[in-house]
């Protein structure tokens, strides 16, 4: 992929949550922190990026890379802008207000990806995320979409077929989060700031296998945070992404 063929693209949509939202994602759950309501999932929002670089015929899933911060939420059905600046190699999201980009991030990474260390994979606990001992841990999940249908209309303008098959939609699958949920005694996640390395689409009928490592547990204004690493692939080998992700587990006003 040459990044230099990406074009200046400005757009005004309003991203939509989905159906079964939960955590930060769910109304009720999101006011109960003092929210307007649920959050658009952070990967949601990257999808409609991942949208607009595939519309201008950038081969962005084999080989695009992006880094991306959140900043404040874009809640269902609010009307964002977003654009993407060629010259800079930015891109970012506005809201109807004078508080600053609601997200940003640069693409064309020039770090190679990171790595996820071999070793067993350790079982699901049910204990609180936090200790010293946590970091190091390795989890693993795969995940199959066969039960799903995504051949409607994708508001993101992720496209419902590359190369003549089926694919599963960005959002589903860029967000590792189901990592940390799954493996610990944790649910309400804020998605912080990432990394991603595209290596190839996931198409319909492929069981995606999760491999992630956690790196760092810190705390952020009271909030707790913890980085993490995964490699994506089909349960059959083939390199799908690599992704550095740090998420707020544990939210300051939660914690008393």
């Amino acid at each position: 992929m040459n990044i230099t063929e990406i074009k200046t693209h400005k757009w005004t949509t309003a991203p939509r949550l989905g159906s079964g939202g939960i955590g930060i994602h769910d109304d009720s759950n999101a006011q109960s922190y003092g929210f307007d309501g649920g959050f658009v999932g952070g990967v949601s929002l990257y999808e409609h990026f991942v949208g607009a670089f595939l519309d201008q015929g950038i081969d962005w899933l084999s080989s695009g890379t992006a880094s991306y911060r959140f900043r404040l939420p874009v809640y269902d059905g609010e009307e964002v802008h977003f654009s993407i600046d060629a010259t800079t190699k930015t891109f970012e999201i506005i809201g109807n207000d004078d508080k600053g980009p609601r997200m940003l991030g640069t693409f064309g990474l020039d770090a190679d990806p990171v790595q996820v260390p071999a070793g067993e994979a350790m079982q699901p606990i049910d204990v609180r995320l936090g200790e010293e001992s946590h970091l190091g841990s390795i989890m693993q999940l795969e995940i199959d979409f066969n039960d799903q249908d995504f051949s409607g209309p994708n508001l993101s303008g992720f496209p419902n077929i590359i190369d003549g098959r089926n694919t599963i939609p960005a959002g589903k699958w860029t967000n590792p989060i189901d990592l940390i949920t799954t493996h610990f005694d944790e649910l309400t996640t804020i998605h912080r700031t990432g990394r991603i390395w595209h290596h190839s689409p996931l198409f319909a009928g492929e069981v995606l296998v999760k491999r992630g490592v956690i790196n760092e547990l810190y705390e952020h204004r009271g909030n707790k945070v913890v980085r993490f690493s995964v490699e994506q692939t089909t349960s059959d080998g083939r390199p799908i992404a690599t992704i550095e992700h740090e998420s707020v587990y544990r939210l300051a006003r939660a914690q008393s």
